[in-house]
């Protein structure tokens, strides 16, 4: 049966492992610049709110490779 599931997802034209792994490591080089373009500017609200964003994020990445 697992074997019967990969080959369904993959049917399906899923992204593979090394798409994923690429837009994942886009999305952290654009946080970076982005980090470094505002940080200094933003307030603590929003340090606040990006923090929190950033830990759900991570907590759900690594959900999901697990």
């Amino acid at each position: 049966m697992p074997d019967q599931e990969r080959k369904n997802v993959y049917q399906l034209d899923a992204f593979s492992a090394d798409e994923m792994l690429g837009e994942i490591t886009d999305l952290r080089e654009r946080i970076i610049v982005a980090w470094r373009e505002r940080a200094v500017m933003l307030t603590r609200d929003e340090q606040h709110r990006l923090l929190g964003e950033i830990k759900e994020t991570c907590r759900l990445l690594g959900d999901l490779a697990h």
